[in-house]
């Protein structure tokens, strides 16, 4: 924050003068969030308003005031500047619904199992059961899922960052399928990264 005098803006008078700015205090952002309706996957919903809204958030020109002795700020939106955002984690979270075949017979990792998207699916074939790994579950979804996990990725910056990957409840996808979710994880942060330009 800023807590510089008014005069103390001069860059020229702080030089002549040898002024250097001094911590006062700092700025605290508290967020709500609220689900008017909800109807599955309440993390990745709540994620992609938070990033909207700090996209969106403006701070005033804050500066100490000596003779009110605390830190008043510009009420002038004109001088108000964005919050300073240096990363863009998405989250994208999957439920996996395996057949009960499926579930007694789990692929181990690196088996020879192939994946296939469907707009929101990824079908697997076991030699007894099947299973599929659902992306963005809806409430009847995540009741019938008892695995599932989130990868949250960041591809702007270089090379692309595996923020986190996490899963819990089963052992019914193995590596193969992890990479293929990773896959799915890439394209939704390009997609997200559009919607959240053109919304502002």
């Amino acid at each position: 924050m800023d807590t510089s005098t008014p005069e103390d803006r001069d860059p020229d008078t702080s030089a002549r003068e040898g002024k250097s700015p001094e911590l006062k205090a700092f700025w605290t952002l508290y967020m709500d969030i609220v689900f008017i309706s909800l109807d599955g996957n309440p993390f990745d919903a709540a994620w992609g308003s938070v990033l909207a809204a700090l996209r969106d958030v403006r701070l005033p020109q804050a500066y100490w005031d000596e003779d009110h002795d605390c830190v008043l700020c510009d009420p002038d939106l004109a001088v108000a500047r964005p919050l300073a955002l240096h990363a863009l984690p998405v989250a994208t979270s999957f439920g996996v619904f395996a057949t009960a075949a499926a579930s007694s017979s789990a692929s181990a990792p690196g088996s020879n199992d192939e994946g296939v998207i469907r707009t929101n699916t990824a079908k697997h074939n076991t030699a007894t059961g099947k299973k599929w790994i659902l992306v963005d579950t809806d409430g009847f979804e995540e009741w019938l899922c008892a695995e599932g996990g989130t990868v949250v990725v960041d591809m702007g910056v270089e090379k692309g960052q595996v923020v986190r990957f996490e899963k819990s409840g089963g052992t019914e996808i193995g590596v193969l399928e992890m990479k293929e979710m990773l896959r799915v994880a890439t394209k939704r942060w390009g997609e997200w990264k559009d919607v959240l330009r053109m919304a502002r």
